[in-house]
């Protein structure tokens, strides 16, 4: 089928393949990549929070 196409019909149809195969990328592979590490950012960041405590309460026990 793309045979019987001429030469400027086919970039146009290669160049939206193109396209759709980053949006494809961006939505399915990177963007819930960066979600996920920005969850976990996030977690680290509370979990260490909360040994800055739990160690400040082991110092008050321990005295």
């Amino acid at each position: 089928m793309i045979k019987r196409l001429n030469p400027r019909e086919r970039w146009v149809v290669i160049g939206g393949l193109a396209v759709l195969g980053l949006f494809f990328v961006w939505f399915a592979l990177i963007s819930p990549y960066l979600a996920t590490m920005a969850t976990l950012e996030r977690k680290i960041t509370a979990s260490q929070r909360n040994l800055v405590k739990v160690s400040a309460m082991s110092e008050q026990i321990i005295q």
